[in-house]
């Protein structure tokens, strides 16, 4: 049989466990997978963990909004409380025991290391350099005691963080949290107490994972401070997972990245050089299967630890196993896997499965095998290409209908903003798994309904998009007025200064993409800040940094657009006062309507009628996908 990706596909053994392959999970639960009770939060995190071994990784780091034995998530200074892991949403008890020994053997299941994230036990309100001796000792006792009650109920061994200063072995880690005279001073010092001790707690079949920065910010440490503490750990840490300079560094997205750009490489490459027993793997951004391979053969790492790669793709083990990796589907990188609690946005983008599969029962809400019907899908968006390519992957005859002459509706936009990459990526994706999936493709072409009833098709499901709608300004359909997904192509047309008038995440995308093309750009919004939808967690400040870092960016918030007219936009600020702005041209953004004309006659024509996408629900590419995927599953 032949083997694919050997390097990434090789398995080794390591204190006696067999790793099935190269690759692993880094610890990045996501939090909307938790629940809101006690239990709950397992419920979703035993299934979540299991369908990640079952997608490939052969070591899962896992992670809980519960903790064992609460007695050791102390404080140890009165008055300065500090609950362990603020986010979580429950106790440890004897439900949640069970559930997470029901964890460790969902990854058991698939032949995989379940390993726990060692975090939440942290000594509140102190300053690392003035918490007392004796606190640091049951500091250290804590660690050992949390571990040995992992390892009970079946995991195989202990994640301990160790980056950014977010946690008591991180700060231990900096020159200026760390200013000690004793037997815990030296960045090592505590971090090699918690690993002596619970190697001596849980014996030598305990695995011990690490997670550090590969270098840190001006004035923290460098690459060649982490080479010496990885020497000093050697032996006890047995997998050293190395992140980027920050958390929003280590979840690059198309603002901090290019691709093929893996800043942990450099650091994965010198580490390897300095141990003997440790086996190091980089984090952020890996997924190509072909260049992860490279990276192993080359001996840049040991591992490939990666989150998002096996969360975007239902079926990653299945495409390297068969050595399908260009079928592998694209992260858009829109980082809403990391989403905060109680966020409708959150979940994969691209896989609309990823929500299905927490729920143990959603195979019964669709057919398991499908009657084939003869499908017309109507508009060549994200959500009409989904469809078209789930449609006939289950077995349907589809006709792929867009009256434009090309595919990727409003992802077209993506070919012309640099930083939209992965998105335009993901868009000559489906593009090609149109093709490649026997879909029949109609371009330059708006069916009728009476055409749709002529052709005798049985089914249609309508993803028409929406379109830009004018703000009700005045002058806002004048000359040198455009709607925001117009200036995509057509930059050089604009003069040299634009105002966008709508602050929304779209809005602010546009008003970079201007300035990278060498406009001033100033952003009129009534919101109190800039992009207020985007992507909170380890998104936002990314795309904050770029705008902040372009010459000619402005934005200014708190305003009330009046009247534009003889290249001039007047508007109230903030306090009430009307101010102008000279403008060459005015880039509006006034919300989206759906395109809904022929939904009830194309209804009225076929047994099997559903929209999908934004002419259903304005929305993006992740609630494109997920209707797109269910109109086409339920047929």
């Amino acid at each position: 049989m032949e083997r694919y990706y050997p390097h990434l596909m090789e398995p080794l053994f390591l204190r006696g466990h067999f790793v099935k392959n190269r690759m692993g999970l880094s610890r990045s639960t996501p939090t909307f997978a938790f629940g809101a009770h006690e239990t709950d939060p397992l419920e979703l995190a035993v299934t979540y963990a299991g369908n990640i071994a079952a997608n490939g990784a052969a070591i899962v780091t896992c992670s809980c909004p519960v903790w064992p034995n609460p007695d050791h998530n102390f404080d140890p200074k009165p008055g300065r409380y500090v609950r362990a892991n603020p986010g979580g949403a429950g106790i440890f008890n004897h439900d949640t025991e069970i559930l997470f020994n029901r964890m460790a053997e969902a990854v058991h299941n698939h032949g995989a290391l379940a390993m726990m994230s060692m975090m939440d036990i942290e000594p509140g309100g102190w300053e690392y350099s003035e918490i007392p001796v004796e606190v640091l000792d049951r500091l250290v006792e804590s660690f050992a005691e949390k571990a040995r009650i992992y390892q009970s109920l079946g995991f195989d061994g202990g994640c301990f963080y160790m980056s950014y200063a977010s946690s008591i072995l991180a700060r231990a880690l900096y020159p200026r949290f760390n200013r000690r005279t004793d037997r815990y001073a030296g960045p090592t010092a505590l971090s090699l107490a918690v690993f002596r001790r619970v190697r001596e707690v849980c014996g030598e079949g305990f695995l011990i994972e690490a997670q550090v920065s590969g270098t840190d910010i001006p004035g923290g440490y460098t690459i060649d401070d982490v080479c010496r503490w990885a020497e000093a750990w050697d032996g006890l840490v047995d997998i050293l997972q190395v992140r980027a300079v920050d958390a929003e560094a280590a979840h690059p997205v198309g603002f901090n990245s290019r691709p093929g750009e893996y800043v942990t490489l450099a650091y994965t490459e010198k580490l390897k050089q300095v141990v003997s027993h440790t086996l190091i793997a980089p984090i952020g951004g890996f997924q190509d299967p072909a260049e992860n391979d490279r990276f192993l053969a080359e001996g840049k790492a040991d591992l490939i630890y990666m989150a998002r790669a096996f969360i975007c793709d239902p079926n990653y083990a299945e495409k390297l196993r068969t050595g399908r990796g260009d079928d592998v589907v694209p992260c858009i990188r829109c980082n809403k896997c990391h989403t905060r609690f109680g966020d409708p946005d959150a979940g994969c983008s691209v896989n609309p499965l990823f929500y299905l599969s927490l729920d143990l029962n959603w195979k019964n809400q669709y057919p398991a095998q499908a009657t084939p019907k003869k499908l017309a899908v109507i508009g060549g968006g994200p959500a009409g290409m989904k469809a078209a390519v789930t449609a006939a992957e289950r077995g349907h005859s589809v006709t792929l209908f867009e009256k434009s002459n090309r595919l990727g509706g409003q992802l077209c936009h993506a070919d012309y903003a640099a930083f939209k990459w992965p998105l335009k990526r993901y868009k000559d994706f489906l593009i090609r798994k149109v093709y490649e999936c026997g879909a029949e493709v109609r371009l330059s072409k708006a069916p009728t309904p009476e055409e749709i009833a002529g052709e005798g098709f049985d089914a249609v499901i309508l993803a028409t998009g929406a379109a830009p709608k004018l703000p009700p300004i005045p002058g806002a359909d004048g000359p040198h007025c455009w709607r925001f997904l117009d200036v995509y192509g057509h930059e050089s047309e604009l003069g040299r200064r634009v105002v966008v008038i709508g602050g929304s995440e779209a809005g602010v995308e546009t008003a970079v993409h201007l300035c990278q093309q060498g406009c001033r750009v100033t952003v009129l919004t009534r919101q109190d800040r800039i992009a207020h939808d985007s992507q909170p967690v380890h998104y936002r400040e990314m795309f904050e940094r770029l705008w902040n870092g372009l010459e000619g960016f402005d934005a200014i918030t708190g305003v009330s657009v009046r009247s534009i007219a003889d290249g001039a936009v007047t508007f109230l600020d903030a306090d009430g006062r009307e101010q102008t702005i000279q403008a060459d041209d005015v880039v509006l953004l006034g919300g989206m309507a759906p395109r809904q004309d022929w939904a009830i006659p194309m209804a009225r024509t076929v047994g099997y009628f559903r929209m999908a996408g934004d002419c259903s629900r304005v929305g993006n590419v992740r609630t494109a996908t997920k209707s797109a995927f269910v109109a086409a599953m339920q047929l």
